[in-house]
């Protein structure tokens, strides 16, 4: 159980990356005023 804890943690922040990636080519301006 105390292995599996990071990997989820991993899998969930990789997932958070591709969702935002995908996110940016969708809409870069409301990307750039959400960062800034």
């Amino acid at each position: 159980i105390e292995e599996r804890i990071p990997l989820v943690k991993i899998f969930l922040t990789s997932m958070n990356f591709w969702k935002q990636t995908t996110y940016r080519h969708r809409k870069r301006c409301q990307i750039q005023v959400y960062i800034f």
